[in-house]
């Protein structure tokens, strides 16, 4: 595309530094790198705050220009209810960073809605397509000859293959509606060629999301360019027919983790009929409707889901699901009732928006109707979006939140187009006569929030820092590192603090170790640390385990006398932690040795172990957890279960190679063979 006709011109927008800025934000948003999905985070958000920036800066003199339609009454409700969230989260620092994350969309919505000429849309759209058809070729590869590497699922650059699966979805139906357009003859050949591209690069991430969700959008887009769709049917045939050639090909010659037809019907498959239920989405919802029932109304705050799963997680729910998988109802947990009532009103009124401005614009069928393609095109790739959103977690990633707040932002100025209405003008006061104040306006809550937001992330990036001095043992430089992680955060860091509470409690374990006299004094100080950092940690974040289980262990390190009268138990503080994560290793361990200590039965003691028997552990602490269990069975005698159990240390040993094996093997490395020797347990 050349121009868009109906969109405001460029006049002297120069739209290098904005393209640059989006495009770079979007980058990092994918996060292609492995082990710097932090930097990523970062970057994509403050990028999008200074595209922003740059964007609405550009019209401070003279205002903006923006649609009267509830569609964006929607959309603004929505995110403030997010930031609203915050106040009522118990986990506000976290929260912060969640509102941060979600408003990459409507911040491209609302800024190029607002402010965007032709020319920016243009330029994106160019440098998306070209991204995408590269990272559709890349999928392929990934898939014939990367299988083993990437889990059987084409994912790279993203790390999810149902959100890759979905961004394919996005650039589809665009491509598709570029096929259909007025455009010259070359143009509806690449644009083609895209198309083939991307139902390949769908196909490759073997992801049901993207593949139901094609269905309805696909069905808009024909009923609605019916008479463009019939007039380029030879183009659709050749897509079709490279769509089932290469489901062919993806059966010969590949070792494929799963069969997509099992994948749909895993889907919802009945509780009882796989061990593994994190597949099963009717479980994970079930589970989300528990979560629900303790907050109705408020919800427990934007981005505290995965927080609080672990409470209300089922016990042979082995690999957990972290994300509701069905976007509305995560809204509900998080925002509550709120969340899907404005979630499902933006809906409805983007779909009467758009069938008014169809209606309205009086394209008959058979016409060339180049702002109908564009409007139904968009419409169709975000009624895709929405009902994969009903299965995964859309809204939940960069690389959909930002180039669906653009898509967004294109359909909106399409549609005001075409209904003929005039936009409502927007402008700060005297911005004419101070249009130097005008922008400093502007960017006043770019930086207050940017400013929050980068000390939250700086607290990451030195606790990060700190872990890694504290598994290499430079000591000077994990207290340097803990210090500023502090210093930085504001205090905000619950993470800084659970590094720092191993220092007292390391010294506390080499003092009984090592079986000195007791030093009273000592040990008052170093518990009081103890307890200071507990205090600390969960006033930051009362939903982490960790605080219980270190309260808990101090209470056998010290002498008696040392510990307040009326403190609780280590039993009740061990307690207190799994039952905050029952898949917490160190607290169940714990407690098994105080009650081999306390002298209770076998039996009471294989209880508390088998309660952690259903979950798939990632840490080393799992041989300890399997090797402990499976002495108490041989203990009581139950051979059969020790074998079991045995046979499930076997396979996390296969698992922690395999992961450690994955981890060492670059991608040009396992492109030169190194996917062959790798064989997934």
């Amino acid at each position: 595309m050349n121009a868009i006709s109906f969109l405001p011109h460029s006049g002297n927008f120069k739209p290098a530094l904005p393209v640059f800025l989006w495009i770079a934000a979007f980058i990092c948003g994918m996060y292609p790198l492995q082990g710097y999905q932090l930097e990523g985070f970062a970057g994509c958000v403050l990028l999008t705050f200074a595209w922003s920036y740059v964007m609405l800066s550009r019209d401070a003199a003279k205002g903006w220009s923006l649609p009267r339609t509830p569609v964006l009454w929607f959309a603004g409700a929505f995110w403030l209810l997010i930031a609203a969230s915050i106040a009522w989260s118990p986990i506000k620092p976290v929260s912060l960073m969640g509102l941060c994350f979600f408003s990459v969309m409507p911040l491209g919505f609302f800024v190029a809605g607002m402010s965007a000429p032709d020319r920016f849309f243009i330029l994106v759209a160019r440098v998306l397509g070209l991204m995408l058809a590269l990272m559709s070729v890349w999928a392929v590869v990934q898939f014939f000859f990367l299988n083993a590497y990437f889990l059987g699922q084409a994912r790279h650059p993203l790390s999810d293959p149902s959100t890759l699966g979905a961004l394919f979805s996005l650039g589809l139906f665009c491509a598709l509606g570029w096929m259909l357009s007025n455009r010259c003859a070359k143009e509806r050949k690449y644009a083609l060629i895209l198309s083939v591209l991307l139902i390949w690069g769908m196909m490759s991430t073997v992801a049901r999301g993207p593949m139901f969700a094609l269905v309805p959008g696909l069905a808009f887009f024909a009923v609605l360019l019916w008479p463009q769709v019939k007039a380029a049917r030879k183009s659709f045939a050749v897509l079709i027919i490279a769509a089932l050639a290469f489901g062919g090909v993806m059966q010969l010659g590949v070792e494929k983790k799963f069969d997509m037809a099992q994948r749909l019907f895993g889907t919802v498959m009945p509780e009882g009929e796989r061990p593994d239920i994190s597949n099963s989405r009717m479980q994970v919802w079930a589970t989300a409707l528990e979560m629900i029932k303790d907050s109705p109304v408020l919800g427990s705050g934007i981005a505290t889901f995965s927080a609080l799963y672990p409470q209300y997680r089922q016990a042979n729910d082995a690999d957990g699901a972290y994300l509701a998988h069905n976007d509305p109802l995560q809204f509900w947990v998080e925002l509550g009732i709120l969340g899907p009532i404005l979630f499902y009103g933006f809906a409805i009124a983007a779909a009467v928006r758009t069938f008014s401005a169809l209606k309205k614009d009086g394209e008959t069928q058979g016409t060339d109707g180049g702002r109908r393609v564009l409007i139904v095109s968009i419409f169709a790739a975000l009624v895709a979006m929405v009902a994969h959103s009903h299965v995964s977690f859309n809204h939940f990633a960069l690389p959909i939140l930002m180039p669906t707040g653009l898509l967004l932002a294109l359909w909106l100025l399409a549609t005001e187009r075409a209904l003929g209405r005039v936009p409502a003008r927007i402008a700060l006061p005297d911005a004419e006569k101070s249009p130097s104040m005008a922008k400093v306006a502007i960017a006043l809550p770019f930086v207050m929030i940017g400013w929050l937001y980068s000390s939250l992330m700086m607290g990451e990036y030195f606790a990060n820092r700190a872990r890694d001095d504290l598994f290499a043992q430079r000591m000077d430089d994990f207290a340097n590192n803990i210090n500023m992680a502090g210093r930085v955060s504001m205090d905000m860091n619950a993470r800084a603090y659970i590094l720092a509470i191993n220092v007292p409690m390391a010294i506390l374990e080499m003092d009984r170790e090592s079986k000195i006299t007791p030093n009273i004094e000592k040990q008052k100080n170093l518990y009081a640390q103890v307890q200071d950092y507990a205090a600390r940690i969960s006033a930051i974040n009362p939903l982490e385990p960790s605080p219980y289980y270190y309260l808990g262990r101090v209470q056998e390190l010290v002498e008696k006398e040392v510990v307040p009268e009326g403190t609780l138990s280590p039993e009740d503080y061990y307690k207190k932690a799994i039952l905050l994560d029952p898949v917490y290793l160190a607290p169940r361990l714990a407690l098994n040795t105080l009650y081999k200590a306390e002298g209770r039965s076998v039996k009471e003691r294989i209880v508390n172990m088998e309660q952690g028997l259903g979950f798939t552990y990632l840490t080393p602490q799992a041989r300890d957890y399997y090797g402990e269990l499976g002495r108490l069975y041989l203990d009581s005698g139950n051979t059969e279960k020790m074998q079991a159990v045995i046979s499930q240390m076997m396979y996390f040993e296969r698992l922690d190679k395999f992961s450690r094996q994955r981890l060492s093997i670059s991608i040009p490395e396992a492109l030169g063979g190194g996917d062959a020797l790798m064989i997934r347990p």
